[in-house]
C-alpha cells in the first residue's frame, strides 16, 4: 500500500505539485481505500497525478544525480590532468581524489532516491480497519 502513495507522490512531484496538495491527495485516495489493490480500485499513479495537469519536470532526485556525475567526472578529470601534467598521483589525504569522488557520487545518488519517492510530512495511512500503517 505505501509503495502506491509514493509512486503518486512521486508523479505529482514531477508535475509541481505543492506539498499541501500532494498530502491532501494522498489523504483523500487513503479514504478512497476499500482494502483491495489500491492501482485496480484507483487507477494507475500516472493517471492520479495527470489530473493534476502540468507538465512533467525533472524532479529533485535527477538534479542531485547530475551534480553528483558531475562530480565524479570532475574528480577523474583532475586525476588525469594531475597526473598527466604534474606527474604524481592527486590524493585527498591518504586516498587518491577519484576514490573519494565515488562516495559522495553514491551518497547523492542514495539521495536522490529518497527526495522525489518520500511521503509528504503529516501524511497517515489507514488500513481499512482503521489502523495506522
Amino acid at each position: 500500500m505505501t509503495v502506491y502513495f509514493r509512486r503518486v507522490a512521486f508523479e505529482l512531484r514531477l508535475r509541481g505539485v505543492p506539498e499541501a496538495t500532494i498530502r491532501n491527495e494522498l489523504d483523500r485516495l487513503s479514504s478512497a481505500n476499500s482494502g483491495g489493490d489500491l492501482e485496480a480500485v484507483l487507477g494507475p499513479p500516472q493517471d492520479v497525478a495527470s489530473a493534476f495537469g502540468g507538465e512533467r519536470r525533472t524532479g529533485m532526485s535527477k538534479n542531485l544525480v547530475w551534480i553528483g556525475g558531475g562530480v565524479l567526472v570532475l574528480a577523474v578529470l583532475v586525476q588525469i590532468a594531475g597526473f598527466g601534467f604534474l606527474h604524481q598521483d592527486l590524493r585527498a589525504g591518504p586516498f587518491p581524489l577519484f576514490s573519494v569522488a565515488l562516495p559522495v557520487f553514491g551518497l547523492l545518488f542514495a539521495a536522490s532516491v529518497a527526495v522525489d519517492h518520500r511521503l509528504p510530512r503529516g501524511f497517515t495511512r489507514a488500513n481499512p480497519d482503521g489502523q495506522l500503517t
